[in-house]
């Protein structure tokens, strides 16, 4: 994820690169256009998108932060700041699904988390076109349900589906939220119900139970 500047607007913005196949090059290019077109606070805004031999180069608005998962300089996350980066991400998926759009590689990789400037400083995130940070640590080893052209998931032979974005997504905030410290009885409750509404999205526990 590389600065630079637009030489036709003079706006700083950022360079992302990931490898793609030639058989996906022109789907991936394709699906990351159609994005351009889609707008949420929580998404990246792709603003150009070239195939270049065997990887993609997408050009987006000016990014800050770091992979969520990432191990070397994690942020700092409370239970109420999963819960609220949880309706962000969700909201983020959600805006993509609208537009027709199927991510395919939500994971630790491809979401961004930034502190955020003023008195609260509280942290949110960016849903990002494609993952970021490639061969540094990330404790989501494990949480990487999608693929797509342009991203490296566990379970790589899946077709993306809109159910594996959410899956992605939900593993994220579980990763997160196993990283907050818990503090009395209000937040106890909270992290449990997050927890649980959580974890059915990525296909575990009862999926009929209530949420408190």
């Amino acid at each position: 994820m590389a600065p630079a500047l637009d030489t036709l607007s003079g706006a700083r913005v950022s360079v992302l690169q990931a490898p793609v196949s030639p058989a996906e090059a022109g789907e991936a290019v394709t699906r990351l256009q159609r994005w351009s077109r889609v707008r949420h606070a929580h998404l990246a805004e792709v603003r150009a998108v070239e195939h270049d031999d065997d990887r993609l180069v997408v050009v987006c608005e000016l990014l800050h932060g770091r992979p969520a998962l990432d191990v070397r300089a994690p942020l700092a996350v409370t239970v109420r700041s999963v819960h609220r980066l949880s309706t962000q991400l969700l909201g983020a998926v959600a805006a993509l699904h609208q537009g027709g759009i199927v991510h395919g590689g939500v994971s630790g990789a491809s979401v961004l988390l930034a502190r955020e400037s003023g008195v609260r400083a509280d942290v949110t995130v960016t849903l990002l076109p494609v993952p970021v940070g490639d061969g540094e640590r990330r404790d989501d080893e494990s949480a990487r349900p999608g693929r797509s052209g342009a991203s490296s998931g566990a379970d790589s032979d899946a077709a993306p589906s809109r159910d594996g974005d959410v899956a992605g997504a939900a593993a994220v905030l579980l990763a997160l939220l196993r990283r907050a410290p818990v503090a009395g009885l209000e937040e106890s409750v909270l992290a449990e119900a997050l927890t649980r509404r959580l974890r059915r999205s990525v296909g575990e526990g009862d999926p009929h139970a209530r949420d408190v």
